[in-house]
């Protein structure tokens, strides 16, 4: 008797782990399902097996697979899967049973805001907290996109227009214009290689342009607070009264790095340290 009780305990404690192993599968054929329907954009599946990713703002990451890393079976029932893509990416669901049946509650790691840039502004101000998903991370970046894109560009204009000449050599000879330039930066940012074009602008007495010449070394950096040399060789028929330099940022990628790490703020304000 006592060894057939034995028996049945052993039987019921496999079950409920048969049970709860089975839960995992479901929860995690939801994941995969969800992962291959967004890769088409499939939407009718996709908000199928996650309701509220429907109102996600923005766009979203599509992985061609996840490895699914670790799944946990919380004491209230929900599941929480823990995944990476190829490229390494951190991925986050949560899901609970709706109607008998799996469904994603929560993510965090398929809006395409996550991590970028704008994320890590959003993070640094006080706007998105370690328990925020991405519902609410999409949100936050959509709210605050324009003072994050005012802020580049307000950065961009400094740098620009406190870059200045300092001296330079040229004389005209010859039909030409020859020498070098010494351009300064006055900001706190290094301007990097190829991130930049240098106009050398010639002007006449009412400080006109005449003609201008285009340095394509931009293969130095300008660091802060330091200068640049270039040299100069131009075709110049007329005179020209004096001369003045024009600095041109092309690329912003440098300026949007320095806003995701130094950036300070406190409840969703930004501190202006910039």
């Amino acid at each position: 008797m006592k060894k057939l009780l034995y028996l049945l305990v052993i039987l019921i404690l496999s079950l409920g782990c048969e049970s709860e192993e089975r839960q995992k599968q479901l929860a995690q054929e939801v994941v995969n399902a969800f992962i291959s329907n967004i890769l088409v954009d499939n939407y009718e599946s996709m908000f199928e097996y996650y309701p509220s990713f429907r109102e996600l703002n923005g766009n979203y990451w599509k992985y061609n697979s996840l490895e699914l890393t670790s799944t946990i079976m919380k004491q209230d029932g929900s599941i929480e899967i823990f995944a990476k893509s190829r490229s390494n990416n951190q991925l986050f669901f949560k899901l609970i049973k709706i109607d008998g049946e799996f469904k994603i509650v929560n993510s965090k790691g398929l809006s395409a805001y996550y991590n970028s840039n704008l994320y890590k502004y959003c993070e640094n101000i006080g706007c998105i907290a370690l328990t925020d998903y991405d519902l609410e991370i999409a949100q936050v970046c959509e709210i605050n996109k324009k003072d994050y894109n005012d802020l580049i560009n307000s950065i961009k204009t400094r740098i620009e227009e406190n870059t200045v000449l300092v001296n330079h050599t040229l004389s005209k000879s010859f039909g030409t214009v020859s020498g070098n330039i010494t351009v300064k930066n006055r900001t706190r940012f290094t301007v990097p290689e190829y991130a930049y074009d240098i106009y050398v602008n010639f002007l006449n007495t009412s400080n006109e342009v005449l003609f201008s010449y285009e340095d394509g070394n931009s293969f130095r950096s300008i660091p802060a607070n330091g200068i640049s040399t270039l040299l100069v060789f131009k075709d110049a028929k007329n005179g020209y009264a004096q001369v003045d330099v024009e600095l041109k940022i092309l690329k912003t990628d440098f300026i949007e790095k320095i806003i995701a790490e130094h950036s300070e703020g406190t409840r969703c304000i930004y501190s202006d340290n910039l």
